[in-house]
């Protein structure tokens, strides 16, 4: 009689574990390795199995069927539990090493950040090759080739849900304004010929232009930085 209070009492847990299955901590698979989550997935599906089964079931049979599912559902939940154990002290170490690391911090100011990060690289050696009178124009060209005649850069400064407020006007700006201009600056050199009497007054402008993108796209690097007042603050608070 013991075994078949048990019984009831894990396949009532069994069936409120599933109801809130969602928020629960098992549920959540970013925490897990894929081979973790696997085996998770497979012991939910018993799960379902042996509650589907016993769903099909007159009481009085039920009874008897628990004895025989007991077992089986002890396993299961000894496997769930252990492998939670093991996995848990890793998440928190994860969560203590996020908050240590600025870097890992900053992920969350923009969706797409290690983009927005390699073009302002490129633009900036773009920018500085702009500013020294020795570049010639080809290589002017080919370099410039490479910022705006890629359509996946003029993307880069879409607005969406996950950018910080801090951020979202500097985006604006450079998505309606900045990156607009120099791209038009761009076009209006790009086939034109060195020997175009114009080239110096266009080119001029499209140094100007790169200037100012540059400048506002250098931004948002500092306005995503860490306060080293801050991070010297919590630095000390864990010593």
């Amino acid at each position: 009689m013991k075994k078949i209070t048990y019984g009831l009492i894990i396949c009532g847990t069994l069936l409120n574990f599933e109801s809130n299955g969602e928020s629960s901590e098992f549920s959540s698979a970013a925490d897990y390795s894929s081979s973790d989550f696997a085996k998770f997935s497979e012991n939910f599906a018993e799960f379902k199995k042996i509650k589907a089964d016993l769903d099909n079931m007159k009481f009085s049979q039920k009874i008897n069927e628990l004895e025989k599912c007991l077992a089986k559902i002890e396993s299961i939940l000894s496997d769930l539990i252990r492998r939670h154990n093991r996995v848990q002290p890793q998440t928190e170490a994860n969560k203590i090493s996020d908050e240590k690391n600025p870097n890992k911090i900053q992920k969350s100011h923009y969706e797409n950040q290690e983009s927005v990060e390699i073009f302002e690289k490129n633009l900036r050696g773009f920018n500085s090759a702009l500013q020294n009178p020795k570049t010639r124009f080809n290589t002017i060209l080919n370099k410039g080739n490479k910022i705006f005649d890629n359509e996946e850069n003029s993307q880069l400064f879409s607005l969406n849900s996950k950018i910080s407020p801090n951020l979202k006007e500097l985006f604006k700006q450079i998505r309606d304004t900045r990156y607009p201009e120099a791209l038009s600056a761009w076009l209006e050199i790009k086939y034109m010929p060195s020997t175009d009497e114009k080239l110096d007054e266009k080119l001029n402008n499209f140094k100007e232009k790169v200037g100012l993108l540059y400048k506002d796209v250098q931004k948002i690097k500092t306005r995503t930085k860490p306060d080293k007042r801050s991070t010297a603050k919590n630095s000390d608070s864990t010593d």
